[in-house]
């Protein structure tokens, strides 16, 4: 399967699919998890690591919508380039 061409529509339509995936993990139950885990869930050294572990894993998961929407921003950002230059000038290296 060959990659689709550079053009503007194609860069714009992945940076949408990016930032429609950030916007629904934003509204994940996951990033609140550890709000249900804690002590007066349960007591003892082991809630205590699953809470911890929860939070770590909120925090990589904000990371990743994060990093998402700064990618949709450079695909954005490429879409404007590939608009402002001639056709005939692109290469396969632009993808």
């Amino acid at each position: 399967m060959s990659p689709a061409p550079a053009t503007a529509d194609n860069f714009r339509a992945r940076a949408a699919a990016l930032r429609a995936t950030a916007t629904n993990l934003d509204s994940c139950a996951a990033l609140d998890l550890y709000q249900r885990a804690g002590s007066e869930v349960w007591e003892g050294a082991t809630p205590r690591r699953c809470r911890e572990d929860l939070l770590d894993t909120r925090s990589r998961l904000l990371g990743a919508i994060t990093d998402l929407r700064r990618i949709a921003r450079v695909l954005d950002e490429r879409a404007g380039q590939v608009s402002a230059t001639p056709s005939s000038t692109l290469t396969a290296s632009s993808t």
